[in-house]
């Protein structure tokens, strides 16, 4: 998915703008982040982002159009800093411990705010389909990996759902406020655990 937004985008002709989309697109990420969609303000925006109201929907449509551009581009990142070691020809064991190890230092990095997809999810039914769309592409990357060292489909789809749901859980904890030392824990204990099959 892409999060970048064309020159169509904009909705009504007037003085160019004076800003790029796709830069003020990243300062957008942080405010639904911290606050969430109905924590958002028009105001809040306005001052990360260093764009006026008008501009913005202008640009971006509603304040929801927004946040779907946000999720876009929140989940690029999450590919490129955290999925990428999974989505390569061969994933193996040494792929799983690399994805935990990027999980671990992305949900720390996010100083208690937890997966931007799963709170949204949390706050906004008509988010659901990313965590479900989210939970997929784990499956199938985890599972694609644990293949290469585990021969009895039923152990590759319970080690996969363990570790989707320790991923998940990593997120949550970070949420409610579980510092870096009580993750490093948790995802240690995950790894371990890999490392053991």
């Amino acid at each position: 998915m892409s999060g970048e937004v064309s020159a169509s985008t904009n909705r009504t002709a007037g003085r160019p703008r004076d800003f790029n989309p796709s830069e003020v697109i990243d300062l957008a990420v942080g405010v639904f982040w911290r606050n969430g969609f109905a924590g958002t303000t028009t105001r809040s925006l306005e001052i990360a982002m260093g764009v006026g109201q008008s501009s913005i929907y202008n640009t971006f449509g509603s304040k929801r159009e927004l946040l779907d551009q946000v999720v876009d581009r929140y989940e690029e990142r999450l590919h490129a800093d955290v999925l990428a070691s999974l989505e390569v020809p061969n994933p193996d064991r040494t792929s799983i411990l690399t994805f935990l190890e990027a999980m671990t230092a992305w949900v720390v990095g996010d100083k208690t705010r937890g997966c931007l997809v799963l709170n949204l999810a949390a706050e906004q039914d008509d988010q659901t389909y990313r965590v479900a769309e989210y939970r997929q592409s784990l499956r199938r990357l985890l599972g694609g990996a644990l293949a290469s060292f585990t021969d009895q489909p039923s152990e590759v789809e319970a080690r996969t759902e363990l570790l989707v749901a320790a991923v998940f859980g990593l997120n949550i904890l970070a949420r409610s406020g579980a510092g870096p030392a009580e993750l490093e824990t948790v995802s240690a204990a995950v790894r371990h655990q890999v490392r053991s099959w």
